[in-house]
């Protein structure tokens, strides 16, 4: 490797290490015992198991949203489009109204956003806690996926970016 900066503080070379990596951009949505939706941006959504359906997925225990998901137990996850950037930015800023003008409807209970790629109906299985971040394992109850999906949005250095086909696998 060139140019490999070493003797860094392990988290600073963390996070030097994932902003050159990818990840698909998910919006992640539960609903308060008082019926206000509540939801957050997430790059950390990963499958863990098929048989039976897990996914994980972190949070700050510090957010806005963890205290409302925690109480809930249950959440709907979104997976993005790369024309969905905007709805991705909306829903990482803080104190604001993540849903204003965003088209969604109650599924389960739940806010499930119109027009994305696909979702997942999930429970929480297990909470991990890890320093600041709480750690999700989800057992799905429900997906569905758009029969005809737009290209996934990425994230990417701190940056939304569009995915190009180079070759199949």
């Amino acid at each position: 490797m060139n140019n490999v900066a070493s003797g860094l503080d392990l988290g600073e070379g963390l996070r030097l290490v994932f902003r050159a990596a990818a990840g698909g951009v998910f919006i992640i949505t539960t609903r308060a015992d008082d019926g206000r939706p509540a939801g957050f941006t997430a790059s950390s959504v990963a499958s863990v198991c098929l048989e039976p359906p897990v996914v994980s997925f972190s949070v700050m225990a510090g957010s806005s949203s963890w205290p409302v998901l925690e109480a809930n137990g249950s959440a709907i996850i979104h997976t993005l489009g790369d024309q969905q950037d905007d709805l991705a930015r909306q829903f990482s800023r803080r104190g604001v109204d993540r849903f204003a003008g965003v088209n969604h409807r109650d599924h389960h209970g739940l806010p499930l956003i119109d027009g994305v790629n696909g979702w997942m109906r999930c429970h929480i299985r297990q909470v991990i806690p890890v320093g600041q971040s709480r750690m999700i394992l989800a057992e799905l109850d429900e997906v569905a996926a758009s029969d005809s999906p737009a290209l996934p949005l990425v994230h990417s250095d701190r940056a939304y970016w569009k995915v190009t086909r180079i070759s199949d696998c």
